[in-house]
């Protein structure tokens, strides 16, 4: 389905009703949260710029923040997922929105990227892109298949748009304001691969610590858990859905 902000189509996808609402991460799409969506309904949006929603002029995780702000509002109340750089989007979006609920996914309360990953993007994007993909599942995991769509995702994004996304990651910084006390009007669920090598694990821990929130580590995952790990991810999501009630 499609909302329009300003004029401007926003692509939503959807198999049933459901309480959550997932917000991707930098250069992917709603097609990483197949696996949510089929078992826990909701929505999952395409970011402005990405996937099938048009162009947005976007400097921020809070112009970001913007436009999920006006689609959900539009659609009603949800519990907020997001991943990485949606997870940024989310926390930016919490200050904002009226939210049932929020989780922040693979993610913190910034997100610093490596300048050679930015350089590499520039210069080099497919390889960097595959170096990347490497980096965002534990070794452990078998799933080829999975490996090769993020891939492709991925390149399939726009290179000036997977650029400026991680340029995006990189300025997003709310240690201060945690640090002064920020808190958001709702319950806050953090959640983790014990593998993740791009958020790890103590970057949850901060966020834990100054959300008050619940925090769960999903064992043997790296950073794309809604992939490699998405029945347990699942039961977690149901789970604080539950707690809701």
């Amino acid at each position: 389905m499609e909302i329009e902000v300003n004029g401007k189509k926003i692509f939503l996808r959807s198999e049933k009703d459901g309480d959550f609402f997932f917000i991707h991460g930098a250069g992917c799409t709603s097609e990483v949260w197949k696996k949510q969506l089929r078992e826990l309904g909701g929505y999952a949006i395409d970011l402005p710029n990405h996937g099938k929603s048009e162009d947005f002029e976007v400097n921020s995780a809070e112009d970001y923040a913007e436009v999920v702000k006006e689609v959900i509002e539009e659609l009603g109340s949800f519990i907020v997922v997001g991943h990485s750089m949606g997870g940024a989007i989310a926390q930016a979006l919490a200050r904002r929105a009226d939210l049932k609920g929020l989780v922040l996914l693979s993610t913190g309360a910034k997100l610093k990227v490596n300048p050679k990953l930015l350089e590499g993007l520039r210069n080099d994007f497919e390889g960097t892109v595959e170096k990347l993909v490497g980096w965002m599942f534990s070794k452990s995991y078998e799933g080829r298949k999975d490996r090769e769509f993020v891939k492709n995702m991925i390149i399939g994004c726009r290179k000036d748009v997977v650029i400026k996304d991680f340029e995006i990651c990189d300025k997003f910084d709310y240690t201060q304001d945690y640090e002064a006390g920020l808190k958001f009007d709702c319950e806050v669920l953090i959640a983790v691969g014990s593998d993740d090598v791009m958020t790890p694990v103590e970057n949850s821990e901060y966020l834990r610590d100054k959300l008050n929130a619940k925090l769960a580590v999903i064992n043997n995952s790296g950073h794309m858990v809604m992939l490699e790990k998405w029945k347990e991810l699942n039961k977690v999501l149901k789970e604080f859905s539950e707690s809701l009630r």
